[in-house]
């Protein structure tokens, strides 16, 4: 299980506490934002589970990638989304290599969670002192 745990700090940012780091989140529409927006935190979290999840089977299977990249776009819709990933890997992987990285893409964590089915509660904590 991950936790987080926000704060409020006024109506264009908030902090949130990840065990004991802290970050600063700032609202999509803030003029001349300097920290990163929700989204901006959930598309850099599909495209680092996925450079992370390639790296792992490379390395199980042997398969030098010399270096990946990982490009993440969201959309966010009415109703859910629409997700868009493009992975780019060096030149010289044999056809069975670029195969098998790119199926194990489906592996990543964070992208099998937004596939679903996910189950969202939203309840009301005790009071603050």
């Amino acid at each position: 299980m991950v936790k987080a745990k926000a704060f409020y700090r006024n109506t264009n940012f908030t902090e949130v506490a990840i065990g004991e780091r802290l970050l600063r989140v700032e609202r999509r529409d803030v003029e001349d934002r300097q920290e990163l927006c929700p989204w901006e935190l959930l598309a850099a979290s599909l495209a680092s589970c996925i450079i992370l999840t390639l790296a792992a089977v490379a390395a199980y299977k042997g398969i030098e990638v010399g270096g990946l990249e990982t490009e993440v776009e969201i959309e966010p819709l009415e109703e859910g989304g629409r997700v868009n990933a493009v992975i780019r890997m060096r030149e010289g992987l044999t056809k069975r290599e670029e195969k098998i990285l790119l199926n194990s893409a489906r592996y990543c964590e964070v992208g099998k969670f937004l596939e679903g089915p996910v189950s969202l509660e939203i309840v009301s904590g005790p009071p603050l002192p």
